[in-house]
């Protein structure tokens, strides 16, 4: 459709298609049949280029900051106290007013629907995947109006199943934070990650014990927040996140992609407003 709509530019010009699709491959086989032949024969007549589409970085980020960001009006707006009066008509004739309790009342400016989103449950689905030679996590956080966020982790050195477990709840807890939730839930397939955060199981391990503070402290800036355990089975989409992380690649589709360096328990605290 574009060639045809724009002929000129295509019949003047090196045309470069990027894509993540194998088009050349689907256009030049031998054995292809029916339009896809005439698809072919047509564009041969062009100078097309058919290249690998890069991940777009920016614009997820940009996508990200415009769902997730809370209007400034309703972040800088204060409830206004006013106070209800009512007419007294003394004995003489005069009347006068007499104050009752004051009556809490929002600012105009603020969105009524700002209040069911931040109090909305949100749930996030995590899965770490661990082996000799790489590891990965995968989550996928879910919110209000259909909201959803498919996330890929890429470690830079080695973990163990539970420490990945662990990794993928933080990075996920961290995205709830940025969104300003109140009200998280937490699926994993761990029974020792999930029991050690319901207190069931004690953490003995020196690792195990600043992965579940990091948490219990992340856990502090929402006002419910629960981890519930799952069979395997429920966390697939998350599994299958974990394990393609470590593949290498760069460019997912609509997958946020991120590299660690380091451990959450060995980078710095930053503390999150």
């Amino acid at each position: 459709m574009a060639a045809r709509k724009l002929r000129p530019y295509f019949q003047a010009h090196t045309i470069k298609v990027l894509t993540d699709q194998p088009l050349r491959q689907v256009l030049h086989r031998s054995d292809t049949s029916g339009r896809l032949v005439k698809w072919a024969v047509e564009l041969s007549k062009f100078d097309i280029q058919y290249l690998p589409r890069p991940a777009i970085k920016a614009q997820v980020l940009v996508d990200f900051i415009a769902e997730c960001t809370i209007p400034q009006q309703s972040i800088t707006s204060e409830a206004v106290e006013i106070p209800v009066v009512e007419e007294i008509t003394t004995p003489g004739g005069l009347v006068g007013v007499e104050a009752a309790t004051p009556v809490r009342t929002e600012s105009a400016t603020v969105p009524a629907e700002q209040d069911v989103s931040s109090e909305a449950l949100w749930e996030e689905y995590v899965d770490g995947s661990s082996s000799k030679s790489s590891c990965g996590d995968g989550l996928i956080l879910t919110g209000p109006e259909n909201f959803i966020l498919d996330y890929a982790l890429r470690f830079g050195f080695l973990a163990s199943n539970n420490e990945a477990e662990y990794e993928a709840l933080n990075a996920g807890m961290n995205l709830a934070v940025q969104t300003r939730t109140q009200r998280l839930r937490a699926y994993c397939d761990s029974q020792l990650v999930a029991n050690q955060i319901q207190g069931l199981y004690e953490a003995g391990d020196e690792r195990m014990i600043k992965y579940l503070a990091k948490v219990r402290l992340l856990a502090s800036k929402f006002k419910c927040f629960e981890v519930i355990r799952i069979p395997r089975t429920e966390n697939t989409k998350a599994d299958v996140l974990s394990k393609l992380a470590p593949s290498g690649y760069t460019a997912l589709g609509s997958i946020c992609m991120e590299f660690l360096k380091k451990s959450s328990i060995d980078n710095k605290a930053v503390e999150i407003m």
